[in-house]
């Protein structure tokens, strides 16, 4: 069991915005679930542990909110929250041998 919460809702830069489905999960999702980050990283225990308020854009996600520039590092608004970008997933989620 993976605990992960879904909801659906506006992700904001600047200028643009995009409507995605949000997930809040855990360190360790991205091996349960045989994801892999394009750059960056994904968040770890210390980031959970201090509540840090960061994020990993979704593949399509990320070149509609930053057209010009590099999503790393970079804050995103969910709501009445901003959120730091970690980074980007891949196009292709890799699939088990």
């Amino acid at each position: 069991m993976l605990p992960a919460r879904n909801i659906r809702d506006y992700v904001w830069n600047i200028s643009h915005r995009v409507d995605c489905e949000v997930v809040g999960t855990v360190p360790w999702y991205p091996e349960m679930r045989n994801h892999h980050v394009n750059t960056g990283r994904f968040f770890n225990e210390a980031d959970m542990d201090e509540k840090t308020s960061v994020c990993v854009l979704g593949a399509e996600m990320a070149p509609i909110l930053f057209p010009l520039e590099s999503p790393l590092g970079k804050h995103v608004r969910v709501g009445a929250s901003i959120i730091r970008s970690l980074a980007s997933w891949n196009r292709e989620v890799a699939r088990p041998g």
